[in-house]
């Protein structure tokens, strides 16, 4: 089912997108008041017609009683049943059209206004509602103070960039400190036990304190990436 307004024209909120808009509402608004009349005449149709079929029947009847006064008078009898008869038949069909009447158009058009049109309206609401929160977000955001935005970038430079920078020179010294350990650790004499667990053990602790200090590091960098 191809959109009204095309998809493009409702994201960017475009004029065209708000005239295409309006048409449709009062379209909408024309159609649901046409409708409600249509329900209502309807109705008054179907009621009108069953007091008509009410009345007819009653009608048949008082021919039905007039045939026992001309029950010795066989023509007469005759013309009455078949006058009754062509009553019976034309109050069924008149039944049947106002059961279909009842039906077909008050029962389908009623649920049609109160079900779709009523959506309709519903989200109209909605989107009236976020419209208006759009628009004053914007109205918020176009009076945002320039000292506020120089505020929160000079803050954005003195507190994130530079605990980076300190997070960096840790980092730096601590690798450093990692590479000189390494270098120790394989210069180590094998024929001197106590000097090789000494190395071996300043290893560990510059590995594990590296460890700890690179993913300080790259988690800070990550918090300063993701505040651009």
């Amino acid at each position: 089912m191809k959109p009204i307004i095309e998809i493009e024209d409702c994201l960017r909120d475009s004029p065209k997108f708000r005239t295409l808009l309006q048409e449709e509402e009062a379209n909408i608004n024309e159609l649901e008041q046409k409708l409600e009349k249509i329900i209502k005449l309807c109705g008054n149709v179907v009621d009108s017609g069953k007091t008509y079929v009410a009345q007819q029947s009653l009608f048949a009847n008082g021919l039905w009683d007039l045939t026992g006064h001309f029950k010795d008078d066989n023509p007469v009898v005759s013309s009455l049943r078949k006058l009754i008869h062509n009553f019976q038949e034309m109050n069924k069909f008149h039944t049947i059209l106002l059961d279909q009447a009842s039906r077909t158009i008050i029962k389908n058009l009623t649920s049609f206004c109160k079900n779709d049109v009523k959506r309709v309206k519903e989200n109209k609401y909605h989107f009236e509602k976020i419209s208006q929160d759009l628009d004053l977000a914007l109205v918020r955001n176009s009076q945002t103070p320039k000292n506020k935005i120089i505020k929160n970038l000079t803050s954005f430079c003195k507190n994130d960039v530079k605990r980076v920078k300190e997070n960096k020179y840790h980092f730096e010294k601590i690798s450093q400190d990692l590479d000189l350990a390494l270098v120790r650790n394989s210069q180590t004499p094998k024929n001197k036990p106590q000097e090789v667990e000494e190395n071996s053990n300043l290893l560990v602790a510059t590995r594990s304190c590296f460890g700890h200090q690179v993913l300080d590091y790259v988690h800070c960098i990550t918090i300063l990436q993701n505040k651009k």
